[in-house]
This record gives structure tokens, sequence and C-alpha cells, in this order.
């Protein structure tokens, strides 16, 4: 399963056996925001910060991508996700479009999907003001949707069935295209997109995902002005952006979580802007 292993404050990556992340055992766990995530049994690795999963996601790839903000007015915004892990970057993206009357695009990709139950355990439900997202995706990996949730924007659509690709449309605000891939053999999606939300395992049990061949791909996917986020801010990953031609900036992280987090941004764009705090002192 295509996620990450988060880790909090200044700590380094934590280590695993990437065949233990994709065969172990699940738990939810409970962040220090109130939201949940799930942590790999026997071990520290989660899927998202345990200081706070949801302000984590808001934080990291909702705010710092400037989405709603660069994008030109009324325009289509089109995401690209690497490591779609629970879909909690999803739900909160969607969530907040639909908020402000915005179209998105979402595109991502993963190695596996979350089981049903483990994501309704998860409760994101109370995370969004429009809950029938949660439902969607609920029906996404699962054979039954609830019954249904008042939803002005979203429109239901039963899933497609196919054994690496999957399509939710939501075609009045949000449409949804999830891909499952290999990471070691990955056909990318057309561009260009507005942000990059990379957010896989880190380098320790992805390591392909993480070396300046596959970052540097990561370059032409995006428009010029476009964003690509990361909770990753080792200095191996911020030279490989900046030898791809990405400005790269290290910027105060989450309240409580990370001292630092990642702004990788493509040169040109006419609604460049600073996002985030910046600090200078580099790991």
């Amino acid at each position: 399963m295509i996620s990450k292993q988060l880790e909090t404050g200044d700590l380094q990556d934590r280590r695993a056996d990437p065949l233990d992340v994709q065969k172990g055992t699940w738990q939810v766990t409970l962040t220090h925001d109130g939201s949940r995530t799930l942590r790999l049994d026997g071990s520290d690795v989660t899927f998202h910060s345990t200081s706070g999963a949801a302000t984590e996601s808001r934080h990291v790839f909702v705010n710092n991508s400037g989405i709603f903000e660069n994008a030109s007015s009324g325009g289509r915004i089109r995401i690209l996700e690497i490591g779609f892990g629970t879909g909690l970057n999803f739900l909160l993206t969607a969530d907040e479009a639909i908020r402000r009357s915005r179209t998105v695009d979402y595109v991502a990709i993963d190695q596996m999907l979350v089981p049903r139950g483990l994501f309704e355990e998860l409760g994101f439900g109370g995370l969004v003001e429009y809950r029938c997202l949660v439902s969607q995706l609920g029906e996404l990996l699962g054979e039954n949707s609830p019954a249904d949730l008042a939803c002005p924007s979203v429109e239901s659509v039963k899933t497609q069935g196919h054994p690496y690709v999957f399509g939710v449309s939501t075609a009045r605000r949000v449409t949804l295209q999830l891909l499952l891939y290999d990471f070691r053999n990955v056909p990318m999606p057309a561009g260009p997109f507005d942000a990059i939300y990379f957010d896989p395992f880190g380098p320790d049990v992805n390591k392909e995902i993480w070396q300046a061949n596959f970052l540097a791909t990561m370059y032409p996917l995006l428009k010029p002005g476009g964003t690509l986020v990361s909770y990753c801010v080792k200095s191996a990953v911020q030279q490989s952006l900046r030898n791809a031609g990405f400005e790269v900036r290290a910027v105060r992280g989450p309240a409580g979580g990370k001292r630092q987090v990642l702004i990788a941004t493509r040169p040109g764009g006419v609604n460049e802007r600073k996002t985030g705090k910046e600090d200078q002192s580099h790991q």
C-alpha cells in the first residue's frame, strides 16, 4: 500500500521492511488533533503524522499547494497525487473545492487500496462538510454504498471495476481517477497539473520513488507556476528537485508536527507566490 511513514518534529524517517508495509496488519490510531490514521501493527510506521493527521494534510498539501489561490478564478484545477493512502488528502481537497464552488480534477496513483472496513473506522465523515464524499469513497472500496447523504455538488456514480484502474466521477464539482500501479513501472497520466501532492512512504520504504530520475518526471507534469508539495525535506530530495529545474523551499511545518516541509515550484507561472513561512535552515 503506497502511503508514507511521516516523521513528527525533527525525527528521522522511521525504517520499515517494504514487505511488512505491503502485507502487514494496520490498526486505527488516534492522533493529537482528534483525527485518526493507520499504524502498522508492531511498529511506529503510520500513514499520517501522529501529531495530527488532518492538520498535516491541510497544511502540507491543501494549503501549501496554493491551488485555490493560484489557479485562475473559476478555472478547472488539476491535481496529481502520488500515494493515495487513506484518501484523506483527496477528501479535504474535494470538500474545500465544493465549499468554494471550484471544479477539481483529481488523479491519484497508488499500489493498493485501504480495505473498506478500515476506511470506515477512520471516521473521516467528521472532518468534512460534504459527508457524501466519504460515502462515495467507501463505495469505491467496497461492494455496497451506505445510504446516500445530501450533497448538492456531487453526483454519485457507481464504480466501474478494472484490475488496475478505477474511476469515480463526481461530475458537478469534483472528479477522481484512481490508478493502481506498481511504482516501478508507472505510466504517468497526461499533464499539465496545477499541483502535485507527493505523498508516498518515505525513502526507506519506497526508495525508487525518491530517486532523482523519478522526481525529474514530475517537472513536465506541472504547469509553469505549479507546485509539488511534500512532507519530506531531505537534502538529497531537495537537490534532486533543483537539478530537475524546480525552485525548492523548506517552509514551516504544521502546528505540533514536523519543523519543516517542502514546496517545489516550476518557474514561469504568472500566479507564482510565496506559500507558507520559509525557514532558511534546510535539513
